[in-house]
Parts: C-alpha cells; structure tokens; sequence
C-alpha cells in the first residue's frame, strides 16, 4: 500500500480476498500509522508471519511470533518455510518452534516445517 493510505485500507488489502477465520496480531508504527508486520494463524493452526522489508531484523516479527505463542499456550501450530528464507527459519527456532525432519513423505523440496507444541503449565 502507498504511504498515507489509513491503517484499515492497509489491513484491507493484506487479507485481501481471505475469508478464513484468523486470528491476528499486528505492529503499528504509531508515527507513521502504517502496518510494520502481522502474524496470523488460521483455525488449522497454520501460521503466516510477514514485516515490510524496512523493518526486518529489528526484532518486530519475534515480537509479533511470541505475542501469539503467548497468548495461545492451548493451541498447536505450525508453519511452513522456504529453506531459503533464511530470515524465517532462524525466527521460527528463535521462537522455540521445532523443525521436523520427514523422510520418504510428500513434502515439497525447497521447504521446512516448524511446529509449535501445546505448552501446559
């Protein structure tokens, strides 16, 4: 979205065409109103995390990722990463999400599964 658009026009056109039920958490650059970042899980529990370019590396997708670990201590996620994305994989095992190894099972080459257990207590 272009600079100046409103914070819900923003949010409008990340979920654009979405109509899954989600939960989301969202950072704000309050100075600027425009969206830094958001982590999302659907109800299958498959987590999403983006950060506009300008803003990686600065700690606001691990803020976002453990907001939502946090918050949802009774639920199980997962999320599925480029290997190459080596931004992602290193916030998913920051956040204690663990890697899971399949041998011989139809995951597509190039990508890695996390997995976020159910914490009790």
């Amino acid at each position: 979205p272009a600079p100046g658009v409103s914070i819900w026009e923003q949010l409008l056109w990340y979920f654009r065409g979405d109509t899954r039920p989600t939960v989301c958490f969202f950072a704000q650059h309050c100075s600027f109103c425009e969206v830094l970042g958001y982590v999302r899980v659907d109800t299958s529990g498959l987590v999403s995390v983006a950060v506009r370019s300008e803003w990686q590396g600065l700690g606001v997708g691990t803020r976002l990722l453990r907001m939502l670990t946090d918050t949802h201590t009774d639920r199980a996620f997962v999320a599925w990463v480029l290997t190459s994305n080596i931004a992602s994989m290193k916030l998913f095992e920051s956040c204690q999400f663990k890697r899971q190894e399949y041998v011989n099972a139809e995951l597509p080459s190039g990508w890695a599964v996390w997995t976020w257990e159910i914490h009790n207590g």
